[in-house]
């Protein structure tokens, strides 16, 4: 029983596969199938059964996808005039980009401008509605699709319009019974026969079937539009071709076939643009195109959209001042990971590196001329040694050295300079320092005390020292004869302070302020007359006459006591 199961579970699974193959991608080599829509066979969009078209045609020839990496994608007709597709499999049909130069291996004898026509059909008709010129609520998928193909051969066989009668089978009105050809000639005066409601609703859908025809026609766009979408059409083989079947296209139009590079022009280091470069941009692209586009460089960067392919940037006049970059600039134009287009720098060792901005940039060098440098002495006749010299840019230290007996050479680019002596020779004064220029034709001038510049000798940039003079013996400082002092003013007499006497004696207060000459000591407390506490002495005088009384009162009792027995003995 196990064994048996095992066997069911691996049929099943042989099954499955077998059923998924013809749903996966196609490989490498092998060219992309499409497939007929039919009634046994309705092929799915999205998930959902396109169970809504209603066609008459009982094959339904008008539909058809194209089944391969990316899913099923719409298909459509390219030859009004020749056989439907009957047949599937890759060897009978190639897919490939339909450009202005092979329109004629998928359309013989297309009509100017077709492509740009297909490309704009396409872009806003069944599915993708790019400019939103469908309305779901007014026309189905179906009428959508349908107006989409007789648009597209309106583009490639040059048909004239269709008018809105001719969709009436299209919407389930037979135009050949006699009621459907008493609607049809009556198309213009409908209002002379009575419509039934379901007749009224078919002929509303015919006539925004060609509403939708109409607008899909007359649509255009500007050049960078259909440059920056790509068409891509099924090309018949030799024996497809030979039984009249015609070829397809399919609605992946794709959109930002081309992005939009910046070119900038500065000096090295540099971050404004550099006028006057002479540029070209050159290469091919996917499509095999040979591209080359010449510019002047200005304030502004130059912008030029392109395609996926290979390219390099070179300068052919450099500005004046500048050397010319005799080194192009190799880049590409490729699609990353999630299919948008990127710039990328091709580097020294071969490899490319994505830039984060769609930006090539050229830096140009500063020509340069060799400058002298001397260091004299006042009225010498050679070189000066010992002098710590720099020259600075922009505050930058860019040389320093320290003179000798010889001049000192250095290359510089062209700008403004200084020469300044840091630290002049044992018995010499430091110099001022000088302002020189290098001027874009390679001319040296130093400038003047009276403000303006002058060439300089020989090219050379002289500066001089003077000799220290000697220090002159200090005089003396004279002594400054004292200002006599000013007598002390005579002091003030103090004011005797008259402190309340807050003394209390026996329960008799005093309130005459008296002075009192030197602080009163009370129980060996000092303290002031100001600041004396009555309290204290109050209690003392007191304290000292309850005890005087008591005293006496004891010497009372007691003189009693002896006098008693003397009284009796009388």
């Amino acid at each position: 029983m196990r064994k048996r199961r095992v066997l069911l579970t691996t049929i099943l699974a042989l099954l499955l596969v077998v059923t998924a193959l013809p749903l996966t991608g196609l490989t490498a080599q092998a060219a992309e199938t499409y497939t007929g829509i039919n009634d046994a066979n309705r092929a799915k969009e999205d998930g959902t059964y396109l169970a809504d078209y209603v066609v008459s045609d009982p094959d339904d020839e008008l539909y058809f996808y194209i089944v391969g990496q990316n899913g099923a994608q719409v298909a459509y007709c390219l030859n009004a005039d020749l056989k439907s597709p009957k047949t599937t499999g890759s060897d009978h049909y190639e897919k490939g980009m339909i450009t202005a130069s092979n329109i004629n291996n998928y359309i013989p004898g297309a009509p100017d401008g077709t492509r740009n026509a297909l490309i704009g059909i396409l872009y806003n008709g069944y599915p993708k509605n790019g400019s939103g010129l469908w309305n779901s609520s007014e026309l189905s998928k179906g009428l959508y699709r349908l107006a989409t193909q007789f648009a597209v051969w309106h583009a490639t066989n040059g048909e004239n319009e269709k008018t809105a009668e001719y969709f009436l089978p299209f919407v389930g009105i037979d135009t050949g019974t006699e009621r459907g050809r008493e609607i049809k000639n009556n198309w213009d005066n409908l209002s002379a026969i009575t419509l039934t409601q379901e007749e009224q609703a078919k002929v509303d859908q015919a006539k925004a079937t060609i509403a939708m025809y109409q607008k899909l026609i007359n649509w255009s766009g500007n050049e960078d539009f259909y440059n920056d979408h790509d068409l891509y059409g099924y090309k018949r083989n030799t024996t497809i071709a030979a039984k009249g079947y015609q070829a397809l296209a399919t609605v992946d139009c794709v959109e930002k076939a081309r992005t939009e590079v910046e070119f900038s022009k500065t000096e090295v280091n540099g971050t404004e643009e550099l006028e006057g470069a002479e540029l070209t941009v050159s290469g091919k692209n996917d499509l095999n195109e040979d591209i080359s586009m010449t510019w002047t460089s200005g304030k502004e960067t130059k912008k030029f959209k392109l395609r996926v392919g290979e390219y390099k940037m070179t300068e052919k006049t450099a500005p004046e001042g500048y050397e010319l970059k005799t080194e192009s600039i190799d880049f590409r134009v490729a699609k990353n990971s999630n299919g948008d287009l990127i710039v990328e720098i091709k580097q020294a060792d071969g490899s490319y590196v994505p830039q984060n901005e769609s930006r090539v940039r050229m830096e140009d060098k500063r020509k340069t001329a060799t400058v002298a440098f001397s260091k004299y002495a006042v009225n010498g006749t050679g070189e000066l040694p010992g002098a710590k010299l720099q020259i600075v840019q922009n505050g930058k230290v860019i040389e320093e050295w320290i003179s000798t007996t010889d001049q000192k050479q250095f290359t510089l680019a062209w700008g403004d300079y200084t020469m300044v002596e840091i630290t002049a020779p044992e018995g010499y004064e430091i110099a001022e320092s000088i302002d020189f220029r290098i001027n874009k034709d390679l001319t040296i001038e130093v400038k003047q005390p009276d403000k303006t510049w002058k060439a300089p000798e020989n090219s050379t940039v002289r500066m001089y020292d003077e000799v220290k003079k000697p220090e002159e013996p200090k005089k003396p400082e004279e002594p400054k004869p004292e200002e006599p002092k000013k007598p002390d003013e005579p002091k003030k007499p103090e004011t005797p302070t008259t402190p309340q006497d807050n003394a209390r004696v026996l329960g008799v207060s005093r309130t005459e302020e008296v002075v009192v000459a030197a602080p009163q000591q009370v129980l060996g407390a000092r303290r002031s007359p100001e600041t004396a506490d009555p309290a204290p002495l109050t209690l003392l005088v007191i304290v000292a006459g309850v005890s005087l009384v008591g005293v006496l009162t004891i010497l009372v009792v007691w003189h009693d006591a002896n006098q008693l027995p003397k009284r009796r003995r009388r």
